[in-house]
């Protein structure tokens, strides 16, 4: 190899580099950004329901912005609503502790002081029975690490990814679309590159993101800003 050769080769990783670092300022900058509502409401106003889905943004630290690059995109938790019988909403998520189902205004008196937090509003009713006994089944199950797959395929989207063994760990993401699944809301059964293990919290947000295979008529309204007011 000559050295005209080796020039012209720097060269092109130069101006490869560049426009990578261009990029990749023109696209992170969103998702570093805190997701702005269009309409805000107080969660005591918000009148959910079963199913309606929580997005959660974390304010900027060095963790969080890792965590929404890696997932190309501002929110970096989800959960579900439900409302049992006497009318009290509930959370059903998963955190590093593991699935749990906690009293909505906790919840949100909890992370208001460090995320920014959206209501999307499910358009049909689910089936709250069905709900609760997948809650039973399924509570204090542990969190899965296995996040890394969603983030493999978020990037490398042609990239084949072998099935994952069966397994009752989840991450927050996966538990969301596999209760949806359950309820008749979702279905991978024909999805030849989408999992419920492969979905990630920016999926469920109304913006960028792969596309769900929500089926029965079923959607998810626009983010509504939930203002905690103490």
């Amino acid at each position: 190899m000559t050295e005209s050769d080796r020039q012209f080769i720097w060269l092109i990783t130069a101006i490869l580099y560049m426009v990578a670092l261009g990029w990749a300022a023109s696209h992170t900058e969103q998702w570093l950004e805190l997701p702005r509502g269009r309409h805000k409401v107080t969660w005591q106003d918000a009148h959910v329901c079963t199913g309606d889905l929580l997005l959660f943004s974390s304010h900027p630290t060095l963790r969080t912005d890792v965590e929404k690059l890696l997932c190309g995109s501002q929110f970096t938790h989800v959960a579900l609503i439900f409302v049992d019988a006497a009318g009290q909403p509930y959370v059903w998520e998963c955190l590093l502790s593991g699935h749990r189902m906690s009293p909505l205004a906790t919840v949100l008196a909890k992370a208001a002081p460090h995320q920014s937090i959206f209501w999307r509003r499910i358009n049909r009713p689910l089936d709250g029975r069905q709900f609760e006994q997948f809650v039973r089944h399924n509570l204090a199950q542990p969190y899965s690490f296995n996040l890394w797959r969603g983030v493999v395929r978020r990037w490398c989207s042609s990239l084949y990814l072998p099935q994952a063994p069966a397994s009752n760990a989840r991450f927050c993401s996966q538990l969301v679309a596999e209760t949806y699944e359950c309820l008749g809301a979702l279905d991978f059964t024909h999805s030849a590159n989408l999992s419920p293990n492969l979905v990630l919290p920016g999926d469920f947000g109304s913006g960028r993101g792969f596309t769900l295979p929500w089926v029965n008529g079923y959607s998810l309204g626009g983010e509504v800003e939930l203002l905690v007011v103490t």
